[in-house]
């Protein structure tokens, strides 16, 4: 059970003045965490824009409920002791209130309180590490590295040499960082995750052996990035591959040597990206989308789950499929699927009656 500082309903609400409004209630009210509109949680504070969560939370002891202003006529007879604000983004006042004032503890401490860098911790003599940076037990900082203001580097992680991490970025336990690599500021990678590794390039010879290709490049990760968990992105052969401000990755994804991708974009589980790929800015992909290589896909482009895009989108739009086709078109083509064997026995019938060969029907 996490334990988390009380704050006040006021607090919250000067902090996000231009987001969340107060309704109705006491704002000197006390909140002692977030919780979930499915399971309230007594003194807690919830978001919701379903009108279905409110009974369960007006007959429980939470202390405030954000709700879209849209509700606002369903929460006039809300419980005194219940605090109503409104918000026109539930989800990003849950985010941002959760952020700042409900923090997890599990990153931003040290490991003993006595101790920044654990004495467990490999750092070169030539690496350069902020005063307040954070280095748990067991990890390796290459030569060359600069580690910035604010940061914290998980147990067991390696660093490689030359390697730039930028003020407030949080490297989750077993992370792996290869040399010449570039990880801007507040970004998040979590666990047993890869960047900038060798990419997948061999060369074959006359015998039939195949050769690996020396990777240089690395890899350059912008500002407010996150990579999920078991996420490998290779690093470029000589340039290095370049993910863009703002991008956020899920788990288990792949993104191939040379590839570049834009900024805020987003990456949903199972991702496959080929070398040398190229995704413009503000892209959303479902899960398990495969991206071949060589390819361009446009800004403002978003691939439906379980696609495969084998060529250039120019134009952004939604697509879905294999081959992407517009997403109107994907939904249509998959409902007709299951009608085929119907239509297929149809079309024997049709066949038989009039009497035609096979090869003239």
């Amino acid at each position: 059970m996490n334990t988390f500082s009380e704050t006040t309903v006021d607090s919250i609400v000067k902090a996000f003045q231009e987001l969340i409004l107060p309704v109705s209630g006491n704002l000197k009210t006390k909140v002692s965490g977030p919780c979930a509109p499915e399971t309230p949680v007594a003194g807690a504070i919830c978001f919701t824009s379903n009108p279905e969560h409110l009974l369960g939370l007006f007959q429980s002891r939470v202390s405030a409920v954000g709700v879209h202003p849209k509700m606002a006529s369903l929460v006039k007879d809300a419980p005194a002791h219940i605090v109503i604000l409104t918000t026109k983004n539930t989800k990003l006042a849950m985010t941002l209130v959760n952020q700042k004032f409900f923090p997890m503890p599990c990153l931003g401490e040290p490991f003993d309180s006595h101790q920044r860098i654990h004495s467990t911790a490999t750092i070169s003599k030539t690496a350069k590490v902020a005063a307040d940076a954070i280095i748990g037990p067991h990890a390796v900082i290459s030569a060359g590295v600069v580690i910035g203001a604010g940061v914290n580097i998980g147990a067991q992680t390696f660093i490689g040499q030359n390697t730039i991490i930028g003020d407030h970025t949080r490297l989750h336990p077993l992370v792996y960082i290869a040399h010449n690599c570039k990880i801007g500021a507040r970004c998040e990678i979590k666990s047993n995750s890869t960047i900038g590794s060798y990419g997948f390039g061999f060369a074959r010879d006359d015998k039939g052996l195949n050769h690996h290709v020396p990777h240089y490049g690395g890899a350059i990760l912008e500002d407010d990035i996150h990579i999920g968990a078991n996420t490998t992105v290779d690093g470029g052969t000589f340039a290095p591959s370049h993910l863009g401000a703002g991008t956020k990755i899920d788990n288990h994804c792949h993104i191939g040597h040379n590839a570049t991708i834009g900024k805020n974009v987003i990456i949903t589980a199972g991702f496959i990206m080929a070398g040398s790929a190229t995704i413009g800015d503000n892209c959303v992909f479902g899960g398990t989308v495969s991206v071949n290589g060589h390819i361009s896909i446009a800004s403002n482009t978003s691939i439906a789950p379980l696609s495969g895009v084998s060529n250039n989108i120019t134009v952004p739009g939604v697509y879905g499929g294999y081959p992407p086709m517009p997403f109107k078109d994907h939904l249509k083509a998959q409902t007709s699927l299951q009608h085929l064997p119907r239509m297929r026995r149809a079309i024997t019938r049709i066949v038989n009656h009039l009497g035609l060969k096979e090869s003239e029907s």
